[in-house]
C-alpha cells in the first residue's frame, strides 16, 4: 500500500475523483482532502476534464457527486470541466461508471484517479480488473482516522485479490 502512494506525473489526463462521505451539502474532511488535490491538478492542467464519482446513500440529501461538483465550482473550477457520476455505490462502480462516461463523451482515456493515500492500492487493483490503466494521486488522510482506514483497506484489498471485487 505504501509503494502506491507516489503521485502521477502525467499531465492533462481525465481526472476521476472517488467519492467519500458527505455531511449535508458539504464534503467530509476526507473528501475535502481529495477534492483539494483534484483542484490543484485541475489548476495545473487546464485542459483536463474531471469526473466526480459518488452516488446517493440512504442517509444523504444529495449524491456525493453533487457535493463534490459544488465544492470544485466554489473553488473556481469552470463548470464545463466537471462531470457528475451519481449512480455508483462503491469504488468499483465509481470506476466502471466513470469509464463509461469517458467513452460516451470521447474524453481523454489517459486517466488519473484521485483518492485518499490509503485507498490508492485498491483503486488500482479494481481498475486493472476492469481493464483500465490508471495513474493515481493520493490525498493525505487525517491522522485520527488513519489506523481505522488502513485496517479497513487491508480487508478491502484482500477481498479484491481473492474475489476480484
Amino acid at each position: 500500500m505504501v509503494s502506491n502512494i507516489k503521485d502521477s506525473k502525467r499531465k492533462n489526463d481525465t481526472v476521476i475523483v472517488l467519492g467519500c462521505s458527505i455531511i449535508g451539502d458539504e464534503p467530509s474532511k476526507m473528501l475535502k482532502q481529495r477534492l483539494d488535490r483534484a483542484y490543484e491538478y485541475l489548476v495545473e492542467n487546464d485542459t483536463s476534464m474531471c469526473i466526480v464519482a459518488g452516488g446517493m446513500a440512504e442517509n444523504y440529501d444529495y449524491p456525493e457527486s453533487y457535493v463534490m461538483r459544488k465544492y470544485l465550482l466554489e473553488k473556481g473550477i469552470n463548470e464545463s470541466r466537471i462531470i457528475e457520476e451519481s449512480k455508483s455505490t462503491n469504488t468499483e462502480e465509481n470506476l466502471k461508471f466513470s469509464y463509461k462516461i469517458i467513452e460516451e463523451l470521447s474524453l481523454n482515456k489517459n486517466i488519473t484517479v484521485i483518492s485518499s493515500n490509503f485507498h490508492i492500492t485498491r483503486a488500482k487493483l479494481l481498475a486493472a480488473n476492469l481493464g483500465m490503466d490508471i495513474n493515481t494521486i493520493g490525498s493525505d488522510t487525517w491522522i485520527i482516522v488513519l489506523p481505522t482506514s488502513w485496517t479497513r483497506e487491508i480487508f478491502g484489498i484482500t477481498r479484491v485479490l481473492l474475489l476480484g471485487y
